[in-house]
């Protein structure tokens, strides 16, 4: 359906019939993943550390380790990506503190007028 309102996007009938399956579809699925969580949930109410898993799980805050490979793989060599890497760290304190001062250098010159 999608493709053919691409396709022609003039039609009216084509868009009100796309629009409507699709928000009903994403209804559905959202209405699905909510009463699978609390189910899910209800099944480890008695028990904390499942409960804080499947908490994790819902929120997206669980461990996510990512590999250093892609960093050291940002340049053509790895002393030249780790160098870059370590520039941008070294960089990030400076470019804080200068953001910090002129945000409240702005709110003194404000609060004056």
């Amino acid at each position: 359906m999608a493709r053919t309102l691409k396709k022609d996007p003039d039609n009216n009938t084509i868009r009100v019939t796309y629009m409507r399956y699709r928000n009903f579809c994403n209804k559905l699925l959202k209405n699905i993943k909510t009463a699978y969580e609390k189910e899910q949930f209800q099944k480890a109410k008695n028990n904390p550390k499942a409960t804080w898993k499947i908490f994790r799980s819902v929120t997206g805050t669980g461990v996510n380790t990512v590999s250093p490979n892609e960093l050291l793989k940002s340049s053509y060599d790895e002393k030249s990506s780790v160098n870059i890497i370590n520039e941008f760290f070294v960089g990030l304190g400076k470019t804080l503190s200068e953001k910090f001062l002129n945000s409240t250098s702005n709110l003194k010159i404000a609060m004056k007028l």
